[in-house]
C-alpha cells in the first residue's frame, strides 16, 4: 500500500485501542455492528491518519483469531475495522447468503474513507467467508480499496464450484445453513424455534431430501431457508449465478485491479475457485496477482496427511500465520 504512511511497515506501536459496536449505515439505513483497533499514540486527539484494513465476517467480529490478528496490525500502524455481516451478530437486518455482501462492502469502504483516522487507503483480508465478501465488494471496483489477501474463497463461478458442482447441489451447503440458522440471533433469542430445532436429527434430515418450503427444516429460520433453497432448485444456469457475490468471472470488468493474493490449499473445497480467480484475473489485470496454495484444507495449516509430512510452514496452523503475517504487512 504505497501512502505517506508506508514507513509504518518498519514502525511498531506499543499498544492499540479498540471501540466496539459502531453502527455503521448502509444506504439502505441497515446498520452493521463493527469493532475498530486503533494504534495508540501519545496523543490520540492528533490528526494522524493510517491506513486501513477491513475484514467483514458472518462468524462474530469478537470471536475467534479475529482479534490477535487484530492487535498484530494495530501495532504494527493500521487501523483494523472487522464487521459483522447484515443479519449477523450484532448487526441489523435479514442474512441472505452472498448476495448482500457487495454493496455492504461498497459502503462501509466508503464509511471508512470519511473517517477522521484514515488516510483514505484500505486494505482487506480474511479467511473462508470473509474472503467472499472481499471479492464480492471488489466485483463493484469500490474507489478506495488498495489491495486484498484473500484466503480460501472468492467464488470464481459458485454454479461450477462451491454452492453447485459444475451444477450438482453440494450438500455441506445443507450442513452449514442448519448450523448458523440454529445459532443465528433469531433461533436462538426464540425458545420455541430454539426446542424445535433441537429436536431435529440431522440423520434424519439427510434421509428425507429434497427440503421443500414450508416443511423443511430451516422453516424456524425463513432467511436460511430461502437462501438455501435459492440455491437448490436453481439446477440450471441462469442470471441467478450471476449475481455479485457468486462470481467473479460474470463481473471481471469491474473487478478492482489492485495487488492482490489468492491463498488456498490443495485439499480444500475451494481450491478450484482460488487458482480459477488467479488464471483469469492475472490475464486481465495488471495487479499484481499472487497465489500461495499449500498442502492443506480449508483454514487448516496442518499436515501430515497419511503419514506423509509436507515441512516445517504446514507443520501447525498457528505457526503458518505467524509465517505468513509478516508477508501479510509487506504485501499490504
Amino acid at each position: 500500500m504505497n501512502t505517506e504512511h508506508e514507513d509504518n511497515l518498519e514502525q511498531s506501536f506499543n499498544s492499540y485501542i479498540v471501540t466496539e459496536n459502531i453502527m455503521v449505515r448502509m444506504r439502505d439505513g441497515t446498520r452493521l455492528a463493527t469493532d475498530i483497533y486503533y494504534p495508540e499514540t501519545d496523543d490520540q486527539k492528533s490528526l494522524i491518519t493510517f491506513p486501513c484494513l477491513l475484514q467483514r465476517t458472518p462468524y462474530g467480529k469478537s470471536s475467534g483469531e479475529r482479534p490477535d490478528e487484530a492487535e498484530f496490525f494495530a501495532k504494527h500502524g493500521y487501523v483494523v475495522v472487522i464487521q459483522d455481516c447484515r443479519g449477523r451478530y450484532d448487526s441489523e437486518g435479514g442474512f441472505t447468503k452472498y448476495t448482500d455482501e457487495g454493496k455492504d462492502g461498497y459502503d462501509v469502504l466508503a464509511w471508512i474513507g470519511k473517517q477522521s483516522w484514515s488516510n483514505g487507503h484500505v486494505g482487506s483480508y480474511g479467511l473462508s467467508y470473509a474472503a467472499h465478501t472481499q471479492a464480492a465488494m471488489a466485483s463493484l471496483e469500490p474507489p478506495n480499496l488498495r489491495c486484498m489477501w484473500l484466503d480460501c474463497g472468492g467464488f470464481s463461478d459458485a454454479f461450477l464450484s462451491g454452492c453447485r458442482n459444475n451444477g450438482a447441489f453440494e450438500l455441506r451447503q445443507l450442513t452449514w445453513a442448519f448450523r448458523e440458522a440454529f445459532e443465528s440471533r433469531e433461533v436462538q433469542n426464540n425458545p420455541q424455534k430454539k426446542l424445535e430445532m433441537s429436536k431435529l436429527d440431522p440423520h434424519e434430515m439427510f434421509l428425507n431430501l429434497p427440503w421443500e418450503s414450508p416443511n423443511s427444516p430451516l422453516r424456524w429460520a425463513p432467511d436460511y431457508e430461502k437462501y438455501l433453497l435459492n440455491i437448490w432448485e436453481e439446477e440450471q444456469f441462469t442470471d441467478y449465478w450471476e449475481q455479485i457475490g457468486l462470481s467473479i468471472s460474470s463481473h471481471l470488468n469491474n473487478f478492482s485491479d489492485i495487488p492482490q493474493t489468492h491463498l488456498g490449499g490443495w485439499y480444500d473445497t475451494y481450491a478450484k475457485s482460488t487458482t480459477d480467480n488467479y488464471l483469469q484475473l492475472s490475464k486481465t489485470k495488471n495487479g499484481p496477482i499472487n497465489l500461495i496454495m499449500g498442502p492443506w484444507t480449508h483454514g487448516g495449516r496442518s499436515c501430515p496427511m497419511r503419514g506423509c509430512r509436507f515441512g516445517s510452514c504446514s507443520s501447525s496452523y498457528w505457526e503458518s500465520i505467524s509465517r505468513l503475517q509478516p508477508s501479510q504487512i509487506n504485501f499490504l
